[in-house]
């Protein structure tokens, strides 16, 4: 089927007459499908979700309701767990064009691409609120989800040319409904019920990659790690002292922070370039963040915005180089000496003993094995578990399904990479704290991946190398970030410096893997090695001059 197929069968299910289908088309194409680069549907998903919240917004406004009664609303409906869902309900998610080498059937994906047809319809209709909101009342985008989908069934439901023959709109949905009464249906009966069953999940399956791993100690495991989290509940007077000791951090942080912009304008200004608050931390940004972040985040905001890209990261980059270099055991902690997950959570765990200069390597081991237990097909990646309507044994199991769901995961990747330890024990109990926060960095890290590209990891300043800037990031106060705040963080970070660090992430990417996979030997010299590190310092954040030491 061709594309144009696609597209027209996109307009039908949508209800809506293109006047051009070239926006539909590009709202269909995945990034990269076009070649390496190619943005595809980027920009205007990101478009389709502002898009999105103004046609709440404007409903609202319409109605007399309050902003904040809408805040919770915006969040769930413009949630890439929510695109999907309506994706797959409208089978929209089948006449995407998605790019094989980043995976079929991502919420972040699907999700993008649900939201960039609704922003080439918006556009097509002159940016008319009312024609778009009545589009999204067409595909039921309001309506209840009365049942998840279990996202490790997801890829085989996407086929290679994916298309079903939709000749008539959702039963059921909201414009039939005002057709038939003559009543618009408004922002109060479309969203309020559709918001609780939002929150409904149970939990699911082993995920794909742990077939066969038996979890008959599933339950007694759960109850051993609540009663564990319990036990290691602080006290008032150790909570007090803690609090104490982030404020001061903070404080520091904040002096980190100004003495680094007042390092980088002066850098700007030397050629002539614009300043940090003159493009990509403007106040604009700077009060996006402080709304999106509570106390304890705003500081690894502020650093992802100001370091990514910046001369520390680069210096970063250049080290990792030295140690491929010059170690002689580096070849052993490359990506083909470590075959099953077992291998690769070895290495994960050597590297975090002290080798130096093997942040950047680390990083990327935690995201494969991340991608060798499942990836974005479990639960921790989509925070969406299915619902069994007639599993009465799921629905009636205490606690947050989710939490269940990802505690079982978590007990099933302790008998794929550590099988020898028996839980129950201290050493066992160590590892498994040890599971779970790498894979709550997995998914921070493909996060940034999938927004920015694979590259954009050798890009985050490490923190042993905080004394040129004293702004590293560690994986402790990534991990600290709430999953929620961490995906506006990212957000604001896209928007505000996208296409400049898409480029830089690309760059890197071309070093990063001759790193992971090529024997030093066999590989020319960078031009990042032959770059002295006060040059490096010299150069502002996103700056072309950085940019070429990465050819």
């Amino acid at each position: 089927m061709s594309i144009g197929d696609n597209a027209r069968q996109a307009a039908e299910t949508l209800g809506y007459q293109f006047k051009s289908d070239t926006l539909l088309i590009e709202a269909l194409t995945t990034p990269g499908v076009e070649g390496e680069g190619s943005q595809g549907n980027r920009w205007l998903g990101d478009f389709g979700i502002d898009v999105i919240r103004s046609c709440l917004s404007f409903n609202a406004y319409e109605r007399k309701i309050r902003p904040n009664r809408i805040a919770s609303v915006k969040q769930k409906l413009c949630s890439y767990d929510h695109l999907m869902s309506v994706a797959q309900r409208t089978f929209l998610d089948r006449v995407i064009i998605y790019n094989p080498r980043s995976g079929k059937g991502r919420p972040i994906v699907v999700g993008k691409a649900l939201a960039a047809i609704i922003a080439a319809a918006h556009l097509d209709c002159g940016r008319s609120y009312q024609t778009t909101w009545e589009i999204l009342e067409y595909i039921g985008f309001f309506g209840p989800e009365k049942n998840g989908v279990d996202p490790a069934q997801l890829e085989s439901r996407v086929d290679d040319n994916p298309c079903l023959s939709i000749t008539s709109p959702p039963m059921g949905n909201n414009r039939e409904i005002s057709q038939t009464t003559g009543s618009p249906v408004g922002l109060e009966w479309s969203t309020a019920q559709s918001i609780s069953e939002l929150q409904n999940t149970a939990t699911p399956s082993v995920p794909s990659g742990f077939e066969g791993v038996e979890i008959e100690n599933d339950v007694q495991i759960i109850r051993q790690e609540s009663q564990k989290r319990k036990a290691l509940a602080h006290s008032p007077l150790e909570d007090k002292n803690s609090q104490t000791k982030a404020k001061q951090a903070r404080r520091s942080t904040n002096d980190q922070v100004t003495a680094y912009l007042e390092r980088e304008a002066i850098k700007c200004k030397a050629q002539t370039l614009q300043t940090p608050q003159e493009s990509y931390f403007t106040v604009e940004v700077e009060s996006r963040l402080l709304q999106a972040c509570n106390n304890r985040s705003v500081e690894v905001a502020k650093k992802l915005l100001l370091c990514i890209g910046s001369s520390q990261s680069i210096l970063s980059l250049q080290d990792a180089i030295e140690s491929w270099r010059t170690g002689t055991d580096i070849r052993l902690l490359q990506m083909s000496h470590c075959p099953s997950k077992a291998d690769t959570f070895d290495i994960i765990s050597k590297m975090s003993q002290g080798i130096a200069c093997l942040y950047l390597f680390r990083r990327y081991h935690i995201v494969r094995l991340f991608e060798k237990c499942g990836g974005s097909e479990t639960p921790s990646a989509s925070r969406f578990v299915a619902v069994p309507v007639n599993d009465s044994a799921v629905l009636k199991r205490p606690g947050n399904p989710l939490k269940n769901a990802e505690t079982k995961l978590n007990v099933a990747m302790m008998k794929e990479v550590l099988p020898h330890l028996m839980p129950g024990t201290s050493e066992y109990e160590d590892k498994y704290n040890s599971v779970n926060n790498l894979r709550l960095l997995a998914r921070r890290y493909s996060t940034l991946q999938d927004r920015f590209g694979q590259g954009i990891l050798a890009l985050i300043p490490n923190p042993d190398q905080s004394r040129h800037t004293g702004l590293g990031i560690s994986e402790s106060s990534l991990l600290r970030v709430p999953e929620s705040v961490f995906l506006e963080i990212v957000s604001i970070l896209e928007r505000s410096q996208g296409r400049i660090l898409q480029s830089f992430s690309t760059a890197a990417w071309r070093i990063m893997e001759k790193l992971l996979y090529q024997p030093a030997q066999h590989c020319s010299q960078f031009q990042l090695e032959r770059t002295e590190t006060k040059y490096i310092l010299e150069q502002p954040k996103n700056s072309s001059s950085l940019l070429y030491l990465l050819k």
